[in-house]
C-alpha cells in the first residue's frame, strides 16, 4: 500500500472523530448560570461582604459582641468628694449611699417595691434597684438593717460576703448567734458604734412586736438618717440625735402625708423643724404610684423650702454635691410648690 493512500485514509479518520465531538456537544445539557448577586445589602450582612474572604469564613469570623463586664468600683465610676455621695433608690425603703470611701446600703430586699412585688430585671443592677455584689468588690461595703420585717430584710445580703471582702452589717435586733466581727448587733435602746472613719448611732422602738432602730451615721464628712420603720418616743430621741448632729445631710423618711395620722406625720414634722435639713428623701412606698410627690406637696405646704427630692423611678440615681442634690428626680421639688397663703401652685 502506497504512503500517500495511507495519508489519505489517517486524515479521514481525523476528520470523522472531529464530526463526533461537534454532535455529542451540541446535544450535552445546558449549565443553569448562577442567579445574580442582590445589590440590595441587608444591614446585618455588610460586615460580611465587605472584605474579601469567601462568605463562610468572614461569617465565622464577625465577633459577637457582648456588654464588658466590670467588677468593683470601675462599675460605679469616681468616688465622690468629701462630703458628696451619690444616692440610688432601690424599692421601699431601701437605698444606697456610695460616699468618699464607703458603700452603705440600708433596708435591702428583693421582694417589695412598696405594696407591689418589686419587679426583677434580666439584668440586675443599682440603677434597676438591685444590687449586684461583684459591682462593690473593692468598695468598703456597710449594709444596715432596721428590722426583720420581710420589707426591710433580704437574708440574700449575707451571701455578699462571698464577694465583698471588707463588708460590716449592722442590724437592730439580735438577728443570729455568731462570733463574725463583721456584724454588729445594736439592740439599744440608744446604741452607738464607732470606728476611726465611721459613727453609727441607734434610737429603738418596736413596731408590730418586732424590735427596730432608726439609723444616724457620720461617715465621710456626712451625717445620714434612715428611719426605717422608728414608732418610738421622738420627743426624746431627737433631741439625743441633736445633740451628736443638728444638721442631717440625707434624711429618708416614712412616705406618711396624711396630716390627721397619728403615726409618722408629727414625727416627721419634729424632724424636720429639729433639724437642718440639706436633702430629704421620702420612703416606704413605690415611686411609679405617685405618692412621693404627694409627700413633697404636704410637707412644702406646712414648712416652705424643705429640700425634697424624690424617686420617680425604681432605681434612680442622686447626685448630693457641694451640700445639694445636683442630679436626680424632678426638677428639684423645692422649686416645684410655692407657697401663697396656704395655696399651691406648680412653678414648674
Amino acid at each position: 500500500m502506497s504512503i500517500r493512500f495511507m495519508s489519505l485514509v489517517a486524515l479521514l479518520l481525523v476528520l470523522a472523530l472531529v464530526a463526533g465531538c461537534e454532535a455529542a456537544g451540541s446535544t450535552a445539557p445546558s449549565v443553569p448560570t448562577a442567579s445574580p448577586v442582590p445589590t440590595t445589602v441587608p444591614p446585618a450582612a455588610t460586615a460580611v461582604l465587605a472584605t474579601s474572604e469567601p462568605a463562610a469564613t468572614a461569617t465565622a469570623r464577625v465577633p459577637t459582641v457582648v456588654p464588658p463586664t466590670v467588677v468593683g468600683a470601675a462599675a460605679l465610676g469616681e468616688a465622690p468628694a468629701p462630703g458628696d455621695a451619690v444616692i440610688w433608690y432601690l424599692g421601699n425603703c431601701g437605698y444606697a449611699v456610695r460616699t468618699q470611701s464607703h458603700f452603705l446600703v440600708f433596708d435591702y430586699q428583693q421582694r417589695y417595691d412598696g405594696p407591689e412585688a418589686k419587679p426583677r430585671p434580666a439584668q440586675p443592677s443599682l440603677e434597676k434597684g438591685f444590687v449586684v455584689p461583684g459591682q462593690l468588690a473593692d468598695l468598703r461595703v456597710r449594709v444596715f438593717v432596721s428590722h426583720q420585717h420581710t420589707d426591710h430584710y433580704d437574708p440574700s445580703i449575707f451571701t455578699w460576703q462571698q464577694t465583698v471582702s471588707d463588708i460590716a452589717y449592722f442590724l437592730g435586733w439580735q438577728a443570729r448567734e455568731t462570733d463574725d466581727p463583721a456584724f454588729h448587733f445594736l439592740v439599744g435602746p440608744r446604741a452607738a458604734w464607732q470606728s476611726s472613719d465611721m459613727e453609727v448611732y441607734t434610737i429603738n422602738s418596736h413596731h408590730s412586736d418586732v424590735p427596730e432602730v432608726a439609723y444616724l451615721v457620720k461617715v465621710d464628712g456626712l451625717v445620714i438618717y434612715h428611719n426605717g420603720d422608728y414608732q418610738g418616743d421622738f420627743r426624746q430621741d431627737y433631741p439625743f440625735l441633736q445633740e451628736i448632729s443638728a444638721q442631717i445631710d440625707l434624711a429618708f423618711a416614712p412616705n406618711d402625708y396624711d396630716e390627721q395620722s397619728p403615726y409618722y406625720f408629727p414625727q416627721n414634722v419634729d424632724l424636720f423643724q429639729r433639724f437642718a435639713h440639706r436633702a430629704i428623701f421620702p420612703m416606704h412606698d413605690s415611686a411609679e404610684r405617685g405618692h412621693y410627690a404627694d409627700f413633697a406637696r404636704v410637707y412644702l405646704a406646712r414648712l416652705p423650702g424643705l429640700p425634697i427630692h424624690y424617686p420617680q423611678h425604681i432605681g434612680e440615681r442622686f447626685l448630693f454635691q457641694d451640700g445639694r442634690i445636683v442630679v436626680g428626680g424632678p426638677a428639684a421639688a423645692t422649686t416645684w410648690f410655692k407657697t401663697y397663703g396656704g395655696r399651691q401652685e406648680d412653678v414648674g
